[in-house]
């Protein structure tokens, strides 16, 4: 009797082996991770090649930026503007933040062949125009707008203005856009020439008569924050400090937590810089690496010349 039991009880545990065997591997094909595709994995690593590369040899030019600013040390210690982030750029109000962004319009449509869509609700389309015509043509501000100028340098601006309509930049001057027509806007801009850089100037004056209305302003940043990551589209922001920062004296260094609205904007952006200028003078200018993915805390040294609003790297300093 005690042998067929035994028999039994081996048939039984013999079973109930094979379907504790069965239900493990059931489990585990369920909690199996989703392999990569093929395609990123690859783009991935031919990405990590360029860049090990470019390591071991102590190359100096940077290499695989998608969307260079132009500004080699800025490029060099951001790797430039990343697809599906948001950078934002603030300083105090005196400083032409404007003209620095539009540097980098132009360095990004006339240098890359990348297109902008460059949202400007308080400047027309007209005055960034003056100011890249300036650049480009080295010609004074003040000659431009009183019509003093030779011949030579009519023609020298008729080219110049030629060449900026054949550009990819795309100005939208409308003061009253809303955050779907900023998207719509954007998506036009890729659409037509297959990649862009989204650019809103004066991101305060998206928030005119709502500055106390948090939960809206926060909505509309995190929407374009949204927008960038799920579009891939690059997003630049121009941002004012916050008004107290006038009580903190001339010689302060601004910080990411002297953004106006400041409890979303310095959440959501991936990158801030802000531009301070030299109280005892304005055309040396730091721009400050205030937060970024890629690197710590950094001051890269600007002079910016307000006749033909242009920003350079300072090697001087």
């Amino acid at each position: 009797m005690s042998s067929v039991l035994s028999q039994e009880e081996l048939m039984i545990l013999h079973s109930h082996n094979r379907k504790m065997a069965a239900k493990e591997q059931r489990f585990t094909v369920k909690k199996e991770v989703p392999k990569i595709s093929d395609a990123f994995n690859s783009s991935f690593i031919r990405k990590l090649q360029k860049r090990q590369q470019a390591f071991i040899e102590n190359v100096s030019k940077v290499v695989n930026i998608d969307f260079p600013t132009g500004f080699d040390t800025l490029d060099k210690t951001i790797y430039g503007i990343t697809p599906g982030h948001t950078m934002v750029i603030g300083s105090r109000a005196h400083v032409d933040k404007t003209s620095f962004v539009v540097n980098i319009a132009k360095n990004l449509t006339n240098r890359s062949g990348i297109a902008v869509a460059l949202v400007s609700p308080e400047d027309r389309a007209e005055t960034i125009l003056h100011k890249i015509i300036c650049s480009e043509v080295d010609i004074e501000s003040k000659r431009l707008v009183t019509g003093d100028i030779s011949s030579q340098e009519y023609d020298k601006i008729r080219y110049a203005v030629a060449d900026v309509h054949k550009s990819k930049l795309a100005v939208c001057e409308n003061p009253s856009i809303t955050i779907n027509g900023i998207q719509s806007f954007a998506l036009d801009t890729r659409d037509r020439h297959g990649s862009c850089v989204l650019i809103i100037n004066s991101f305060n004056s998206l928030f005119n008569g709502i500055k106390e209305d948090y939960d809206i302003i926060d909505n509309r940043i995190t929407r374009l924050r949204d927008f960038s990551k799920r579009t891939g589209i690059p997003l630049i922001v121009l941002c004012d400090l916050s008004r107290k920062i006038s009580n903190k004296g001339d010689n302060y260094i601004p910080q990411c937590s002297d953004l106006s609205y400041t409890g979303s904007i310095e959440q959501d952006a991936d990158t801030i810089l802000l531009l301070n200028a030299h109280k005892d003078d304005e055309s040396q200018v730091d721009l400050i690496i205030g937060k970024s993915r890629h690197s710590d805390r950094k001051t890269i040294p600007l002079k910016y010349n307000n006749r033909f609003f242009t920003f350079r790297e300072d090697l001087n300093r």
